[in-house]
């Protein structure tokens, strides 16, 4: 039975979950939950993700949510041989990696998530009003400031976490496209070590399947 996962598939969060089944090769089924109208609002749906956001998983009955943790579940079950996560018993790889996670989520997407609310969340809502402009540079100055760390830390080794590509690398790639599409490509390219790992992200072939399968 293919897993299931339920979902807005454009939204970075099921990208994020697509593209690790992808990168597994892990077959799966799309099964639509339509955001513009409320489906993830719907009582039946919010009696298994009761946050009503998107992605959740569903795995032979058993329902999962929130991306990283879907993510990570998918490479747990599916994922051998792939080495997107560290062997538990070792610890020193694996507390790198949860490290390089730690910071995806604190210091990176904040400020993705931040740039994406002014251009393009308060454009498509004239409720939320017009651009702020002044918090937009502040999230485009605060996610500069993240990336000079990254500079410096793929300075000396080729991912996040070390030389192997892991989970916590994938983590960044859907927010990053969306981040560079909305015109902060430059963001990243002035960083030459930074730009040189994204458009590795970028590259591969998981990724440029999940792409053209939307497009």
């Amino acid at each position: 039975m293919a897993v299931k996962v339920h979902c807005t598939p454009t939204t970075t969060c099921s990208r994020l979950v697509l593209l690790t089944l992808e990168h597994c090769k892990v077959p799966y089924e799309i099964v639509m939950v339509d955001l513009s109208v409320g489906a993830h609002m719907e009582p039946s749906y919010k009696k298994l993700h009761p946050f009503g956001k998107v992605p959740l998983l569903e795995d032979d009955g058993f329902y999962l949510y929130e991306s990283r943790a879907i993510c990570k579940y998918i490479v747990k079950k599916y994922g051998s041989g792939t080495n997107l996560m560290p062997a538990d018993d070792d610890f020193k790889s694996y507390a790198l990696f949860e490290q390089a996670c730690s910071v995806e989520q604190s210091y990176y997407i904040p400020h993705t998530s931040a740039i994406a609310f002014q251009k393009v969340y308060r454009f498509f809502d004239p409720e939320l009003g017009p651009t702020d402009e002044a918090a937009l540079i502040k999230s485009v100055a605060s996610l500069e400031e993240a990336l000079t760390v990254y500079e410096a830390t793929l300075s000396k080794q080729a991912y996040l976490a070390g030389d192997q590509l892991t989970l916590a690398d994938l983590f960044h790639l859907p927010a990053g496209v969306f981040t560079k599409k909305v015109g902060f490509s430059g963001s990243f390219d002035k960083f030459p070590h930074v730009a040189k790992w994204f458009t590795g992200l970028e590259n591969l072939e998981s990724w440029k399947k999940l792409i053209a399968s939307q497009s």
